[in-house]
Order: C-alpha cells, then structure tokens, then sequence
C-alpha cells in the first residue's frame, strides 16, 4: 500500500515539473498559481521575470 503511494507521489512531482518548464509568467500575462486545501482555494498571481 505504501508503495503504491510513494508511486503516486513521484508521478505528481515528475507531472508538476514537466508542466512547470514549458509555463513562464509575464508581466503582460502572469501565471495563475492555485492551491486547494479541504477548506480553502488560494490564488497568486505570479511575475517570473519580476522575480
């Protein structure tokens, strides 16, 4: 069972980043960064080249 989620796990990180290198934000058009939680959403508005 425990493997199974260590597999998961490492599916995730390996997705965000391939997904992470090809997304840049701008400052004409800054990436929308999302985290949800069970009780709540948050968003940031994120500059790459701003820093």
């Amino acid at each position: 069972m425990a493997n199974n989620q260590k597999k998961k796990s490492a599916s995730r990180v390996r997705r965000r980043f391939r997904i992470r290198k090809k997304v840049v934000g701008t400052q004409e058009r800054p990436r929308l960064v999302v985290h949800r939680s069970l009780r709540n959403i948050e968003a940031q508005i994120v500059d790459d080249q701003a820093g």
